[in-house]
Parts: C-alpha cells; sequence; structure tokens
C-alpha cells in the first residue's frame, strides 16, 4: 500500500500549489486524486507499482514495503556478483523471466514492481558501489 506523507506534499500544504505529477503518472487511472485538502488513494485500484512515488518531487509518497532504503538494499545486495539485471514483476510474463544469454550465469536478476521505481540516485549508488554491468529487461513493460 501507498504511505502518504502529508507535510511533505506540495498540493495538500500549500492550497495553491498544483503539483499533479503522482496522478498523471499513475497507469491506474483514478487511483489518486486530491479530495477536501486530503489526498485519497483507492486501494483497490493501487497495484503498488510505485511510479508515483518515483515521480514526486518532495518524497511524498512511498510504497509500505519498499521505501528508498529498502529498494537500495536490495540492489546492493545483488552487487555480489556484479552484474544487474532489473525486471518488473508486475507486468505480463514475469513468471517466465530468464536471464538473456548476453548475461553471464554469474549474473543476478532482481524482480522489482515496476522499473520506473528506479531512481537515478540508485543506479548511481550501485555504479559507485562497483556495480559491473546493469540491464533493464523492458520485455514485460505494459505500460
Amino acid at each position: 500500500m501507498l504511505n502518504i506523507i502529508h507535510d511533505r506534499c506540495q498540493s495538500l500544504r500549500y492550497g495553491k500549489a498544483e503539483c499533479r505529477l503522482c496522478i498523471e503518472a499513475c497507469p491506474a487511472d483514478g487511483c489518486l486524486s486530491f479530495e477536501n485538502s486530503s489526498m485519497d488513494v483507492k486501494k483497490e485500484l493501487c497495484s503498488g507499482c510505485g511510479i508515483c512515488t518515483t515521480v514526486c518531487p518532495t518524497g511524498a509518497l512511498s510504497l509500505e514495503w519498499l521505501d528508498d532504503a529498502v529498494l537500495l538494499g536490495r540492489l546492493m545486495d545483488g552487487l555480489e556478483k556484479k552484474n544487474l539485471f532489473l525486471g518488473c514483476y508486475l507486468g505480463p510474463g514475469a513468471e517466465n523471466h530468464e536471464l538473456p544469454e548476453s548475461f553471464s550465469p554469474e549474473s543476478i536478476s532482481v524482480n522489482l514492481p515496476c522499473l520506473a521505481v528506479l531512481k537515478e540516485s540508485h543506479l548511481a549508488a550501485l555504479i559507485l558501489s562497483g556495480a559491473g554491468r546493469i540491464g533493464l529487461d523492458l520485455s514485460r513493460c505494459a505500460g
């Protein structure tokens, strides 16, 4: 589920702020909305992809079970083999995921809810920590 830090949200803190990046980025129409000075999340529509958390400029949104620290920890755990192949587990065909032939057996696959949860800072941290090769599986992207 989605955590909302109301004190960080521009639209909730400042009535005239027109930031709606999270709503615009969300692939589930009607999942997020601003009503009566609060943000509403329709749990039945939320897939947990985390796209809204990535586009929020103030960090007002986070996935309950996958905040930035947990995500970076999962990525860093994969560094033991140096080569990372990142894919999403919400996309079609995720259950039949295999590393492409161009990646060696020494590579490790890390599945995320959606590749869109990756921020530039995550990739920079991986590179600075010694990641050899980072591959992104775009074949399962549903949009």
